[in-house]
């Protein structure tokens, strides 16, 4: 998982149990991931933006009246706890009348460039971003 600040700028850190359960770690890679966030050998957002760059440079990446195509994309995570770092008040756009207007969660949204030949195309990510500006639900309501 990686983040960019030129994505978006966080306010709050996100937890290091956010990013070991989203890669689908085992609870034992907890302690070496640890490493990953306190290592200043790199900064995420040259990382980021040096592979952004690496891929716009190659032949199957994929253009459009001479403009390369990004692809974006968010999604709404609910969450229970109220206490967990980066939870939020959350508002749903939907004219589902089953989903609440309101959701405590997190909101990621990823950056991807299309890569491919013919019609074998995929979207290579860039940079995924944990959105941590929302409004909490009280503030929300006044």
């Amino acid at each position: 998982m990686v983040c960019a600040d030129d994505v978006g700028v966080a306010t709050q850190p996100s937890a290091v149990t956010s990013y070991v359960n989203g890669l689908g770690l085992d609870e034992s890679c907890y302690s070496a991931a640890l490493h990953w966030f306190h290592s200043r050998a790199f900064k995420i957002d040259e990382v980021c933006w040096r592979w952004g760059q690496w891929l716009s440079s190659q032949t199957a990446a994929q253009r459009l009246k001479g403009q390369l195509v990004y692809l974006s994309d968010g999604i709404k995570v609910g969450k229970e706890a109220r206490k967990m770092p980066g939870v939020k008040g959350l508002h749903q756009e939907s004219e589902n009348v089953n989903k609440p207007e309101w959701i405590r969660g997190h909101y990621f949204s990823a950056l991807s460039l299309l890569i491919g030949e013919g019609k074998a195309l995929f979207a290579a990510p860039i940079a995924l971003v944990a959105w941590l500006r929302y409004s909490t639900l009280a503030e929300a309501s006044t």
